[in-house]
Order: structure tokens, then sequence, then C-alpha cells
């Protein structure tokens, strides 16, 4: 375990309590939590950061491997005081999953950022920015809550950084497996209306995931922002989404931190 880690505690959203689970996490030092009933994934996260005292939280789906080095580096980069959340490029089965944090070629895996996009896997907070913002929303149980924490972040004037030289590694699926789907359903559309009428201004149905990425606070950057338009305005929706793929795999060159405030990345 890494010496950077504070208090673990794994939050059980099953409808009864793991008896096996919770003595595993007995010898290992972790704390096993379990509402008596079943509860939704972001119940479960906020339940869970709530239980904890430590100055910065991270929440973490069960289906990610960190690296302690990873870990250490997104420690060392939330204590900075204009940051709010940092997240690592994350390692996959599938080649192309979660393009935002793969590590892709070259040194895009080095370059630390600040994307218009981020996933819900490992996410590392100030304890105070996540009482700020509320946690997770739990108007939205099977999607958006990753804008719109963005959102929310950067909104209070702190920024949202995937740092560069982390890697985790993302068995990807293996919640889905276990019970949390994300699959098309009819709470998904739910949500999908909801995201439209209540953040129309970063809604789109031309763009990923049903996500403006041309708006602020996605586009971080004047560049990115300028690439973003120019990949909307593509007519053809199949070649549309294709442009828009690879502008995403990209953003992090036009997107670096500290480096476009004089610092160094």
């Amino acid at each position: 375990m890494s010496p950077c880690v504070g208090t673990i505690v794994v939050v059980d959203g099953s409808p009864e309590s793991d008896v096996a689970m919770k003595a595993a996490c007995g010898t290992i030092g972790v704390r096993y939590d379990h509402a008596g009933h079943r509860i939704s994934y972001v119940d479960g996260y906020n339940r869970g950061w709530r239980s904890l005292e430590e100055p910065y939280i991270a929440l973490m789906a069960n289906d990610i491997l960190p690296h302690p080095p990873a870990l250490e580096r997104l420690l060392d980069w939330v204590k900075r005081p204009d940051v709010g959340c940092t997240f690592p490029y994350m390692c996959s089965f599938r080649l192309y999953a979660d393009e935002t944090q793969a590590p892709g070629f070259l040194k895009r895996g080095r370059v630390t950022c600040e994307p218009a996009s981020m996933t819900l896997n490992l996410n590392l907070f100030k304890r105070d920015v996540l009482e700020k913002i509320g946690g997770l929303d739990r108007n939205y149980l099977h999607g958006f809550n990753e804008p719109i924490l963005l959102i929310k972040i950067r909104t209070l004037g702190y920024r949202a950084v995937m740092v560069g030289g982390t890697r985790v590694f993302h068995y990807e699926k293996l919640t889905k497996v276990l019970g949390q789907s994300t699959l098309i359903t009819p709470e998904y559309e739910t949500d999908t209306e909801r995201w439209f009428e209540e953040y129309p201004h970063h809604a789109s149905r031309k763009g990923i995931a049903c996500l403006d990425l041309r708006r602020s606070p996605f586009a971080t950057t004047a560049t990115a922002k300028c690439l973003w338009w120019l990949g909307y305005a593509v007519p053809n929706a199949k070649f549309r989404m294709k442009v828009l793929a690879v502008i995403l795999w990209l953003e992090p060159f036009f997107t670096r931190y500290p480096a476009r405030h004089g610092g160094k990345a």
C-alpha cells in the first residue's frame, strides 16, 4: 500500500452485506461499509467520501488498479492551491478505451494538461472542493456526473488536471460484469433529458456523449476551443465523430498545464 494513502473505505452497494468481503477488508486494514440495502454508485461514492476526514479524497471504481507512483503524483498536484481535482492516464484491455486518458503515442502520456473531459474512475479531490460542490449529483444515476463535476470545479475557479507520468490500469467492463451497467436504459434516457434541461449551454446532440466540448469550462484554451468548434462544424455525423475523436486524442498538447501559465509541464 502506498505511504501516501490514509484511510480506505470500500462501499458495497449490493442489496445484502458480503461477509467474505468484509472479512477480507478487515485483514488488510480497509473499512467495509454497507448501507443495509442496495444503493447506486453515486450514493456509494458520496457515502464513502463523507465518511472520511482526510483533506484529500480519492474516488475510485472497483475496476481500477492504481500504481503507487501515480497516486503520489496525483497527490502532489492536487496540493497546488489552484488545483481542485487530479486524474491519471489509464491503460485498458481495449485499445481506444477512455480516449481522453489513454496514454497514447510518443510523449502524450507525459503531458500534464487540462482537457475538456474526464472519466469517473480514479479522481483525487481537495476535500473542501468536494464539500463546496456537494459531491456527485444524485439526480444523475447513469451518466453525466463527470462533466457536471468539471463544470462545478472549474466554475469555482479551481483546475481539473490530468497528470502526466501517471498510469493506472482499467479493467474495463468489470464493474458492468459485477452488476453496474451503463448501457442505454430508460434511466439513462431520463438523465439525458435532465442534462439538456439543466445544462443546455453544455449539451449537444452533435458531440461525444451529448457534450458540447466547445464551451467553457470544458475547453480550457483558445486553441482547443477553436479545434472543437471546427470539429462540431463537420456536417456529416459519422465523419464528425471521427474528427472529434482525433481532437480528443490531440487535446493534451493544446491544454498543457502549467506551461501555458508560465511554468513547466
